[in-house]
């Protein structure tokens, strides 16, 4: 035992690769305090204000009245769900009672770069965990899969911003994490997370428990904590369903009603949906061109799942109709798994 913990640590490349990932995170935070500050200002009263997205202010808003008595509403005594990021308004509320309201989107901005950087630390768990389950070690590979949600600018805009994409992204990735080791309660428990941060993680979370599925076929031992995990989702789905309807008497999203009723599915894609997406995949077209040769030359049903994640977010954004914001916010917290094919 001794013996194999003394080589453990001689593992060519591990401390330099450590070097390495620490100082991307650095060269990560550096760009991103550039980015925060290029974008506040001092105003007449000698205090800096910090400035992010719309969508962001509107949640914050949310969180500011809940915090201080008035409900999770946008006007006191009006309930109406304004918002499509339940868990990450929860949380902004948490902050609303101990700090002043100008400080709160400097908050939400350093919690989403915490955030990236622990998507990004789990990418490497990802990568660690592929290749031990072929008795290798590979510093560099986990170090190449650390940089892959910070290289991806769109990801970097939307946390750097405050948004809850990088919410999604680290429970997503958790939750992958967790799917390849086994251990899919906890994966359910991630998924159900992200489903209460924003409901279209729905999409990529039916597609991890179908592949979980067909694990538990080939091997009968995983079908009762397949069953349990698909439970516990269920559970944690039906909880917002039934909070929602009980807080603010309705059964969908009001952003939902507002953007899906009234107007047909075909409309939706030939009016937005398909002119939204182009630009994403002219942009993309070398990872997404490597990711599917990746596919070809060496096909394995992992490169499938993590290849069929990203395609149905993409499908996802033309079925809806894009997006009123730029850098593809629906896409962008699972656009990083192309790099793990």
């Amino acid at each position: 035992m001794e013996m194999a913990k003394h080589n453990r640590w001689r593992v060519p490349g591990k401390y330099g690769a450590r070097w390495v990932m620490v100082l991307m995170a650095l060269a990560f935070l550096a760009f991103a305090a550039f980015l925060v500050a290029r974008a506040s200002f001092v105003a007449r009263n000698g205090q800096r204000y910090f400035i992010i997205d719309d969508d962001e202010l509107i949640s914050l808003r949310y969180a500011w009245n809940l915090a201080h008595g008035h409900g999770l509403v946008w006007n006191p005594g009006e309930r109406v769900e304004g918002f499509t990021d339940l868990l990450w308004t929860l949380y902004a509320s948490a902050w609303a009672v101990v700090i002043p309201r100008r400080l709160l989107p400097l908050v939400m901005q350093v919690s989403g770069m915490a955030l990236l950087l622990g998507q990004a630390a789990v990418f490497a768990r990802i990568v660690r965990a592929m290749y031990a389950e072929r008795g290798r070690t590979t510093p560099w590979m986990e170090c190449a899969a650390f940089a892959l949600p910070l290289a991806f600018y769109p990801l970097v805009y939307w946390s750097v911003q405050g948004m809850e994409v990088c919410l999604v992204g680290f429970l997503f990735s958790l939750a992958v994490l967790y799917y390849i080791r086994c251990r899919w309660v906890a994966c359910a428990v991630a998924l159900g997370l992200g489903f209460w941060t924003r409901p279209d993680v729905a999409v990529p979370a039916a597609l991890i428990m179908g592949m979980a599925g067909i694990d538990a076929l080939r091997d009968r031992r995983l079908l009762g904590q397949w069953l349990t995990s698909c439970g516990v989702l269920a559970g944690m789905v039906a909880t917002v369903f039934i909070l929602r309807r009980l807080y603010y008497g309705q059964t969908w999203p009001n952003t939902y009603v507002l953007k899906m009723q009234g107007l047909s599915l075909m409309d939706r894609i030939t009016m937005n949906g398909i002119g939204y997406i182009m630009p994403f995949l002219r942009e993309n077209v070398l990872p997404l061109g490597i990711a599917l040769a990746g596919i070809v030359l060496a096909w394995s049903w992992r490169r499938i799942l993590f290849a069929a994640i990203v395609l149905s977010m993409i499908a996802y954004s033309v079925v809806v109709g894009g997006d009123t914001l730029p850098y593809w916010r629906f896409i962008a917290p699972f656009a990083p798994f192309l790099g793990l094919i």
